[in-house]
């Protein structure tokens, strides 16, 4: 209320500053340049803001006469032409392309020194080609483009109009071409949400078979997701629906994700209704794998029951399920706890076999999924599938940036065993190090369960020696990479200084946080370097929200919880927490699809991993400290 008394209170005073005539045009006069295009008076710049404002709020008719009042008032300066640009560009919307001509041809004629005449030359070129659909008029908007080489936003601008009289001559093709173009050209936000709305126009039109064509030709990363999305509407019904997930999973944060989620409401294939107070846990708890699903049961155990003491007006219980490590044992237990109990949400698997396998029962019924699983061991893409546990290919990267950035290490050599689990993490460090710039000197693999490490170590010497044309006696190596288990790390690092790799610092993984690294490996792992997935006993560093929850862990389960523990409690934290964010959303009502996009926009600020929230992929979003083997003990020493 007082900032509108105080727009009208400045328009009292420039009334009586310009008299009676004041809404009279003044006489012309050709202002010098470098006066005009000064700074507007603050009375002007205020009147700006009320007129944009009004405009925004849709009150575009008092919008109209208040931008026509700053070119009454403020004749002298730049801000009368933007102000009558902009009262054109409210005509247009108001549907009166004559009006705003009238508007823009003004502003042309009486400010012809203004700097920025390219943008009302644009709105003159849209207004004229409302009014009539003349091939001139695209000519020229053409011949104006060739003239702005050096005035990107215009060009911006122009892109968008030129794009729409291609849409309204029914050249579709032609019309994408200069939306790529827009799309080019470093688009501000307003910019972006207006190529946006004319993607979705243009690609609307689409036929089949030229979204097929366009699909072999259209690459622009931004625009290629609004053909995809129209060829998905043009499939038949019972292919649409999966084709459509296909797309939510690929382009979580486009915006035809939100078209997508829009027309999933209601329309899921086979509604199995939700009990919002269940969710499901699905975790091997019988076989070779039950250790690992009992650690994680005993974390979301203990942060349901912390739920449910704190809100005991909306309690939750958690049905659990023993997927073992067989995918349709896994996919039996799903279905049970969906079909027969209703549950909103699952926990778990552990087994990416039995993820993947669960992912077609996901996409039918809707159901979001929290897994003990990595985003990059998903075979299908499927925006029900989250991944709340360690991700290598993050935790890889906040070694190599510690390393680079704090250590400064540049050279590195790779020594790995030649299995699974060592293959895959090599990679990922390799590829990690070469992204940022640093150098790979060796790559060697020994048979996994190996105590004589003689061959390989002198093979990776010989290599980063020959890499770097270093004298046959000298190490060049800065850092040995060795993702394996701590046991092995210990027995094989007394044998790098025995065979010449000296000086260079050691680098693991998470594997290496077990009381045997230092035990066995002694002075040989002394500065040592790793991630951590969950540090708990620090001599130096001391956190708080690891302290608490470890703390109330031991006091019920009677011993220090590990990693997976931690993973199941900050998992059934984050899920709890999207349901709440969900029920609040949606006026305390609940739905499947409501939690999905609730998980996404949810974070845990404090907790045993510190700040973590899912990323659009799914993937789990968290810190990973890095620990260092000082004086025989593992120091915190990052961030």
């Amino acid at each position: 209320m007082a900032r509108r008394l105080s727009f009208w209170f400045v328009l009292a005073l420039l009334a009586v500053h310009w008299g009676c005539a004041s809404l009279q045009r003044p006489p012309k006069v050709l202002v010098p340049s470098e006066i005009f295009h000064g700074v507007p008076s603050p009375e002007a710049q205020t009147l700006y803001r009320e007129a944009r404002t009004l405009e925004e709020e849709g009150r575009l008719q008092e919008a109209i006469s208040a931008y026509e009042r700053i070119a009454q008032f403020f004749p002298t300066n730049a801000i009368a032409p933007r102000a009558l640009t902009r009262e054109a560009a409210v005509w247009i919307e108001l549907g009166d392309p004559e009006k705003a001509q009238v508007v823009l041809e003004r502003v042309l004629r009486d400010f012809p020194q203004w700097k920025e005449a390219v943008s009302a030359q644009i709105g003159l070129l849209q207004a004229r080609w409302l009014r009539k659909k003349d091939p001139k008029i695209l000519e020229e908007g053409l011949a104006l483009w060739n003239q702005t080489s050096h005035h990107p936003q215009a060009r911006q601008a122009l892109c968008r109009v030129l794009a729409s009289f291609y849409r309204d001559l029914k050249d579709t093709e032609a019309a994408l071409r200069w939306l790529a173009q827009g799309y080019g050209l470093s688009p501000s936000q307003d910019d972006l949400k207006a190529l946006d709305a004319l993607a979705f126009q243009v690609t609307s039109a689409l036929d089949a078979e030229t979204t097929e064509r366009l699909l072999q030709t259209v690459s622009q990363p931004r625009l290629r997701p609004f053909v995809t999305y129209r060829r998905a509407l043009l499939l038949a019904p019972e292919e649409q629906r999966e084709a459509l997930l296909q797309i939510l999973a690929q382009y979580p944060e486009h915006p035809v994700a939100q078209e997508i989620e829009r027309r999933l409401h209601g329309a899921v294939a086979e509604r199995i209704p939700a009990a919002p107070q269940t969710l499901g846990f699905l975790a091997p708890l019988s076989g070779p794998h039950a250790s690992f699903g009992r650690r994680l049961l005993s974390g979301a155990a203990l942060a349901l029951d912390q739920w449910n003491e704190s809100s005991p007006e909306d309690p939750v219980k958690l049905v659990v399920r023993d997927s073992g490590a067989d995918p349709d044992k896994a996919v039996a237990a799903f279905s049970s706890l969906v079909s027969d109990h209703g549950a909103l949400s699952i926990l778990g698997p552990v087994s990416p076999r039995c993820a993947n396998a669960m992912i077609p029962l996901m996409n039918r019924w809707a159901v979001p999924v929290l897994s003990f699983t990595e985003k990059r061991t998903a075979d299908t893409p499927t925006p029900f599938l989250f991944h709340a546990f360690v991700d290598q290919r993050d935790m890889i990267q906040t070694l190599v940036d510690y390393c680079m950035d704090v250590r400064g290490f540049i050279r590195y050599a790779v020594l790995y065993p030649d299995e699974t689990y060592g293959r895959s993490l090599s990679r990922l460090f390799v590829e990690e190090v070469q992204r940022r710039g640093g150098q790979i000197l060796a790559q060697v693999s020994y048979t996994p369960q190996s105590t004589d490490f003689k061959q390989p170590i002198l093979s990776l010497l010989q290599q980063a020696q020959k890499t770097t044309g270093s004298a046959p006696d000298s190490s060049p190596v800065e850092a040995v990479f060795i993702p394996d288990a701590a046991k092995t790390v210990a027995l094989l690092a007394p044998q790098l200084p025995y065979y010449n790799v000296v000086d260079a610092t050691l680098l693991g993984t998470n594997l290496w946080e077990e009381s045997s690294l230092v035990s066995i490996g002694g002075v040989y792992v002394e500065n040592a370097l790793f991630p951590s997935a969950f540090h708990r006993d620090d001599p130096v560093f001391e956190d708080p929200q690891v302290a608490d929850f470890t703390g109330e862990y031991k006091k019920i389960y009677g011993k220090d919880p590990d990693y997976l523990a931690a993973q199941g409690y900050e998992a059934t934290r984050l899920l709890l927490q999207a349901r709440r964010k969900a029920m609040e959303a949606n006026g305390g009502t609940l739905d499947r699809l409501a939690l999905r996009q609730a998980l996404l926009n949810t974070s845990l600020s404090q907790g045993p991993f510190g700040a973590a929230h899912l990323a659009s992929d799914g993937h789990l979003v968290r810190d990973y400290p890095i620990l260092q083997v000082q004086n025989g003990n593992l120091v915190r020493v990052y961030p």
